[in-house]
C-alpha cells in the first residue's frame, strides 16, 4: 500500500501482501451491473432489484492443492450499516480497481514488465489466485485477491475498497467468514500478509485479527514492507510460540544442555 492510501481505518486502504497488482483483461471504466453484459449465472438480492454475477472457471491453485473449492461458500451477505455481499469474482473487472488504486500495480512505479512477463502475469493471476468481489447495491466496491504461498500457507495478496463508510465490523466479519473459517477447515496452517511500515491502520487491523509481525524486507517494486503471519491451527501456533514466544530463551538453553 502506498502512503497516500493509508486512511484512518483499514477498510479503505489498498492492503496488499507483496502488493503486486493484478492487471487482468483490458482496461474497463467503472460500471454498474445494469450496464454490463448479463452473466450466465446470477443471484438476486432480497428485493430483486439487481443481480450479482458468479463465475466458475478452471480450478485455481488452491483447489488443486487442497482438493476443494476455496470459494464454494460464496455468496454471503455481511450485515452492517451498509450490507455487503461477497461473491466469487470475475477477473475482467479487476482492471477497474487497478485504475482506482494505481499504487497496487507494479507498473505504476519504476518497474516495467516485458511483454513476455506481462503475459506470464496474466496466466499467473488467472490460474493461481482466488478472487472475491464485494457488491453494494449492484456495484462492485471492493476486491480481495489471495493465493497459496506454499502447500500449507495462504497469502493475502490484495484487499482494496473504493467506497468509504463500510465499517470495521464488515471487514472483520469478511476476514472471519470468507478467509479464516474455510481455510482452517481445509487444514491450511497459516495466513500471511504484508503492508507498508507507514500504513499504521492496516498494521493495526492485522494485529487485531491475530496476525503476528514476523519479518520485514526491502523490494525494488514496493519499497520497505512488513510481513505478518496468522496461525490457523492450534499446533502450528504452539510450535511458533515454543520457538519464539516469551519462554524461548529457557527452551533454547534446555535444548543446548541436552546436546
Amino acid at each position: 500500500m502506498r502512503d497516500e492510501e493509508n486512511r484512518s481505518s483499514p477498510q479503505f486502504t489498498g492492503s496488499t501482501s507483496r502488493r503486486r497488482s493484478l492487471q487482468a483483461g483490458p482496461s474497463l471504466a467503472p460500471q454498474r451491473l445494469n450496464e454490463q453484459q448479463p452473466p450466465s449465472h446470477q443471484v438476486m438480492d432480497e428485493t430483486g432489484v439487481y443481480a450479482i454475477p458468479l463465475s466458475r472457471g478452471e480450478p485455481t491453485l488452491s483447489e488443486s492443492l487442497w482438493g476443494e473449492d476455496f470459494l464454494a461458500h460464496l455468496p454471503i451477505v455481511i450485515e452492517g450499516p451498509t450490507p455487503v455481499t461477497a461473491v466469487r469474482g470475475e477477473w475482467d473487472r479487476v482492471a477497474t480497481f487497478s485504475e482506482q488504486f494505481p499504487g497496487l500495480r507494479e507498473e505504476a512505479g519504476e518497474c516495467v514488465l516485458s511483454p513476455a512477463m506481462s503475459r506470464a502475469k496474466q496466466r499467473y493471476v488467472r490460474s493461481c489466485c482466488d478472487l472475491i468481489e464485494f457488491w453494494v447495491e449492484g456495484e462492485v466496491v471492493g476486491v480481495f485477491i489471495g493465493n497459496p504461498e506454499d502447500w500449507s500457507t495462504y497469502y493475502c495478496r490484495v484487499i482494496a475498497f473504493s467506497r468509504p463508510g463500510l465499517g470495521r465490523a464488515v471487514m472483520d466479519e469478511f476476514a472471519q467468514r470468507c478467509i479464516f473459517e474455510p481455510l482452517t477447515r481445509l487444514g491450511v496452517q497459516r495466513l500471511t500478509g504484508e503492508t507498508a511500515p507507514t500504513n499504521v491502520a492496516m498494521a493495526r487491523w492485522f494485529m487485531a485479527l491475530g496476525f503476528l509481525p514476523t519479518g520485514q524486507r526491502l523490494t525494488e517494486r514496493w519499497g520497505p514492507i512488513l510481513h505478518f503471519t496468522k496461525h490457523l491451527q492450534v499446533e502450528t501456533k504452539q510450535a511458533f510460540l515454543k520457538r519464539f514466544g516469551p519462554n524461548r530463551v529457557e527452551i533454547a538453553n534446555d535444548n543446548h544442555e541436552r546436546r
